[in-house]
Parts: structure tokens; C-alpha cells; sequence
């Protein structure tokens, strides 16, 4: 399973949307090795949001920078807030 970014990405998915956020940084850092992946923004995201919710505040925000979708930019626009408060 190591060399199908679909599959990986898909499954990490599955893993973050069910709170087993082990399982999900397993497949989804699987998938972060190819930069040329139809998955490779959405994987850093996932990734990203994935920290976060295990409270890796500093990983959280090194994936969510490498991401130039929008959702990303948001989420790291709401935790910088939250950090000035």
C-alpha cells in the first residue's frame, strides 16, 4: 500500500473523519513522500488538521504553511488568532 497516493490519502482520510489520528498520520505521511500527487496539497492540510487535533499545535501549523488552498490559510488565520487572545 506504500506506493498508491489515492489509496493512502483516502484511508488517512477515513482515519482522521473517525478520531484515530495515529492511523491517519500513518497513510497520509505515506502519501506526503510524492509531491507530484493529485493529493499532495490535500495531504498536507489533512495532515495538518490532524496535529492539531492531537494538540501538536507547532506540526499543525508546519503543514498547514506548506498549503496554498484556501481552507489551509484559513485554519492558520483562526489558530494565530487564537494565540493572540
Amino acid at each position: 500500500m506504500g506506493n498508491n497516493n489515492s489509496l493512502n490519502y483516502f484511508i488517512g482520510s477515513a482515519f482522521l473523519a473517525n478520531g484515530q489520528y495515529e492511523q491517519a498520520l500513518h497513510y497520509l505521511r505515506n502519501n506526503e513522500k510524492n509531491t507530484s500527487s493529485a493529493f499532495a496539497e490535500e495531504t498536507n492540510f489533512y495532515v495538518g488538521l490532524t496535529y492539531l487535533k492531537m494538540n501538536e499545535t507547532s506540526k499543525a501549523i508546519e503543514y498547514l504553511e506548506k498549503c496554498a488552498i484556501p481552507k489551509a490559510k484559513e485554519l492558520l488565520k483562526s489558530i494565530q488568532d487564537s494565540h493572540e487572545e
